[in-house]
């Protein structure tokens, strides 16, 4: 018992597995909320409760409230998984590790290589573009990766399907051609 919740905990869940869940959420979420599943909504939200104007783009807010409290929960779940299970070690490919090296980031335990969390000029300026065109693009695009990729495909939506793709193309982008001129 005890090497099967080790496992469940410490080892990465297939595919197969993990993408029905997602699948089962979204379609119950529809089915018995009416609700969409979202994360980038959530702080259009609360812009929304602290802007000391109205504004129109804010309409609506009663419906999406739910968000702020399932954002809670996730940070406050990953708090408590820190807590109960501080070392944790995420296999990955030698291809990976030896391309990490190559970007001076070491092999380490975790999920964010320290290095990405130094106060250097550059990681700073980095995290603050990424952040402010993560934003921007989540609500330009009206949604998130996870929101669009997840909830939208799933609803066949013409504009999540396109958004999806741009997504990973700016990723492949960001992998092979940004990322190489930062580090």
């Amino acid at each position: 018992m005890k090497d099967l919740l080790h496992s469940i905990i410490y080892d990465p869940w297939p595919w197969y597995v993990g993408g029905p869940l997602i699948g089962l959420t979204v379609v119950l979420l529809l089915f018995f909320e009416e609700k969409q599943l979202g994360i980038s909504s959530s702080f259009q939200y609360i812009c929304g409760k602290i802007a000391h104007f109205n504004l129109s783009y804010f309409k609506g807010l009663d419906k999406i409230e739910w968000q702020l409290f399932f954002v809670i929960g996730m940070i406050f779940g990953g708090f408590i998984f820190h807590i109960f299970i501080p070392s944790y070690y995420i296999s990955i490919s030698e291809d990976t590790i030896r391309l990490l090296n190559e970007y001076g980031i070491e092999k380490q335990q975790g999920f964010a290589p320290k290095e990405l969390f130094n106060s250097s000029l550059n990681n700073l300026l980095i995290l603050l573009i990424g952040g402010f065109c993560i934003g921007f693009g989540a609500r330009y695009a009206q949604g998130c990766t996870a929101g669009h990729a997840i909830m939208g495909v799933a609803q066949l939506s013409k504009a999540s399907i396109l958004a999806t793709v741009a997504f990973f193309v700016g990723g492949l982008i960001a992998t092979y051609f940004l990322i190489p001129l930062f580090f």
